[in-house]
């Protein structure tokens, strides 16, 4: 079965800035952990000690005269649509920043 993309026209917004915009990943499968802070944790899937590794993830909504729809967006997506790298989605002093990034941005 072939993959079908669809070009969506409409307006993408964050509307939860109280929601976390990264979680912890194990570096070797990309799988989502209960890691936290830095240094190494044990993966139950790769059952490997391992470093963690910051992933974006932040929920937004698509809206156009149709209607909206909810959708996550990921570390690609982020950095190219957005200019968003892990290393800022961690930074609580740049929050403000991201917020206003997200706030300002139409790239739908």
């Amino acid at each position: 079965m072939q993959t079908q993309y669809l070009n969506v026209q409409g307006i993408a917004k964050v509307t939860d800035f109280a929601q976390s915009f990264y979680y912890l990943a194990c570096s070797n499968c990309k799988r989502a952990t209960n890691a936290y802070g830095d240094g190494d944790f044990w993966c139950n899937y790769c059952a490997k000690k391992v470093p963690a590794l910051t992933k974006i993830k932040f929920n937004i909504q698509i809206a156009d005269a149709t209607g909206s729809i909810e959708a996550a967006i990921f570390s690609e997506v982020a950095a190219e649509a957005y200019g968003i790298t892990s290393a800022d989605a961690i930074d609580v002093r740049k929050t403000h920043s991201i917020h206003t990034k997200l706030k300002h941005s139409r790239f739908f």
